[in-house]
């Protein structure tokens, strides 16, 4: 008996052994990652915090960066600020390239 798809095709049984988006060490899947998530402590997200106050905030993206992946309302309402962004910061750029001309009125 075949296993059959959405379609109702049949499933070729031997493709599904076949990885076909694993991790790579220049992927969105990558081999290797600290994964700062992994083990957090509120000392340790303290740690995180204040190293990106100090200047490096690699760990403190790693982790935003993982909360995105897994937590789809988060990722949901940054999707809506990032569009916002994007509307305002063109609709700034169009107001900036317009040209007004302002003709001083004459008084009599």
């Amino acid at each position: 008996m075949a296993i059959l798809d959405q379609y109702g095709n049949p499933i070729d049984i031997k493709r599904l052994a076949v990885e076909e988006s694993g991790p790579s060490i220049t992927g969105v899947r990558q081999i290797l990652s600290d994964h700062p998530w992994r083990g957090m402590t509120p000392y340790r997200l303290a740690q995180v915090l204040h190293a990106a106050e100090d200047g490096d905030a690699d760990s403190y993206l790693e982790v935003a960066e993982e909360i995105e992946e897994k937590d789809l309302h988060y990722r949901s309402v940054l999707g809506t600020r990032r569009l916002q962004v994007r509307h305002h910061h063109h609709r700034a750029s169009a107001r900036h390239l317009r040209v007004r001309l302002f003709v001083p009125s004459r008084s009599r």
